[in-house]
């Protein structure tokens, strides 16, 4: 994803636009002001669709103005606000809408399969309730283009010292650090994600150029703030890292970040799985959390993933188990046909 940073403030006007920020929103938060696990689907969208809290896409027959007239109106009717620049035309309809806060945005394109003619791919993503033109920036940074989803500016200052002012900034707004792609660096607080993107532009006289973007993540997944290679994926609810650190210390760092909202371990001790250590927490709503832990020794690091499923997809989950178990178990139960086998003309039974 394309990563693109966040509205400009001078330090003089960060403590009054502060004021009038949203908090950047939870999990339940996004859920309220849009429930796309529950968003209907045109009537003859093809399964699967993909789901989640911040994102719904699939594919379904009928042309661009037709699929995104009824995601307008669906929203329309939800309260939510078109903002202007939708763009709709034959081959792709595109806009962004606005409702107390949270951004969503509505694509959709052909699919462009051969085999599926007719098809077209409808995406509704959450943006999430921070407004990057609210964002403190350090002072002398000048705009080149600030809108909700998405600010940028230029700077005089070097890179690297631009690095450290915007940093500091977002961490003492509560942003904390989530891991780093390049010259893109990650923040979370609570269920946004923040993306500044640093670095020079050639076209701009080699300035140094900062961007913001957010988006809204469908788990709170927290990770510690020192780590290597931290990657998170919205799609299967997962944070990947590798760590110096030992794993009795990432052990009990979640163990408290879990806990403090809400999430207990289901075993005293972590329970090896091959060649990879294991921990499972489950909340009151009966999610789940599976926690690994593998050392890489050729590079001395620990390998960490965090993943969380959904009550719906632990259940899921279960269910497939039992089913497997029963298969199992009535084929172990049947019994082995009888095969009838003509003995060779002419053949006598004998006893010795």
């Amino acid at each position: 994803m394309a990563c693109v940073l966040t509205g400009m403030l001078t330090d003089g006007r960060a403590a009054d636009e502060k004021k009038s920020a949203h908090k950047p929103a939870t999990v339940a938060d996004a859920a309220k002001a849009l429930d796309l696990m529950k968003f209907p689907a045109m009537k003859e969208a093809k399964e699967p669709l993909d789901r989640s809290v911040a994102s719904l896409r699939y594919n379904v027959p009928s042309d661009c103005k037709s699929a995104f007239e009824f995601q307008r109106k669906t929203l329309t009717i939800l309260k939510w606000k078109e903002l202007p620049g939708t763009s709709v035309t034959g081959e792709y309809g595109s806009g962004m809408f606005e409702r107390e806060g949270f951004v969503a945005t509505v694509s959709v394109m052909p699919l462009g399969d051969a085999k599926q003619p007719g098809v077209v791919n409808v995406g509704v993503t959450l943006l999430g309730n921070v407004d990057v033109r609210k964002l403190p920036t350090p002072s002398g940074v000048k705009t080149t283009y600030a809108g909700p989803q998405v600010a940028m500016y230029t700077t005089d200052v070097p890179v690297q010292k631009t690095v450290e002012a915007c940093r500091k900034l977002l961490l003492a707004q509560g942003w904390q650090p989530y891991g780093t792609a390049g010259d893109s660096f990650f923040f979370k607080q609570n269920a946004i994600r923040l993306c500044a993107t640093i670095g020079t532009a050639p076209a701009e006289g080699n300035r140094t150029t900062v961007s913001f973007s957010t988006e809204q993540l469908s788990a709170d997944i927290p990770a510690p703030a020192e780590t290597v290679q931290l990657q998170y994926s919205d799609s299967t609810k997962e944070v990947l890292f590798d760590t110096k650190e030992s794993e009795e210390a990432i052990v009990a760092f979640y163990r408290k970040a879990l806990g403090d909202s809400g999430w207990k371990a289901t075993t005293e001790n972590v329970v090896k799985v091959d060649w990879t250590n294991v921990l499972i927490f489950r909340n009151a709503a009966k999610e789940m959390r599976t926690l690994e832990l593998r050392p890489i020794k050729a590079e001395d690091v620990l390998r960490v993933t965090l993943k969380h499923e959904t009550a719906a997809e632990v259940a899921a989950m279960l269910k497939r188990l039992d089913e497997q178990a029963a298969a199992a178990q009535k084929k172990k139960e049947t019994p082995l046909p009888k095969v009838a086998i003509a003995p060779p003309a002419g053949a006598k039974l004998t006893s010795e």
